[in-house]
């Protein structure tokens, strides 16, 4: 008999509504690659909406991290935020919101392969 740990349902919403705080801090930024900071945000929110909210332990952790560097990324944009008035480095969180979204397609397959 095999014996996986109970599924549980995953902080899904917690993971969408980090990223659409950070879609609203970088409609209030200004900077070259906004618009592909932008795309990229809305595509990782899309993706997040329709993935399977109902994972096994051994995922839950993978997604409360992703939550905390999406965490740190709000902070971060907020603190440009405040200085405000100027272009602003947009490359680093670009680069961070890719390096997320491959953890989360990762997170996505993995999860595909414990149900099957």
């Amino acid at each position: 008999m095999n014996t996986l740990p109970a599924p549980r349902v995953s902080g899904l919403r917690e993971i969408e509504f980090s990223l659409r705080q950070l879609q609203d801090h970088v409609a209030m930024l200004n900077g070259a690659g906004k618009q592909q900071l932008e795309k990229a945000i809305a595509d990782f929110i899309e993706s997040v909406k329709y993935s399977d909210p109902v994972k096994p332990d051994s995922i839950a952790g993978q997604d409360l991290m992703l939550l905390e560097e999406l965490r740190n990324l709000n902070e971060i944009a907020a603190s440009m935020i405040r200085i405000g008035g100027q272009d602003h480095e947009l490359g680093p969180i670009i680069d961070q919101i890719q390096q997320l979204r491959q953890k989360w397609e990762l997170r996505n397959e993995r999860l595909l392969a414990l149900k099957s």
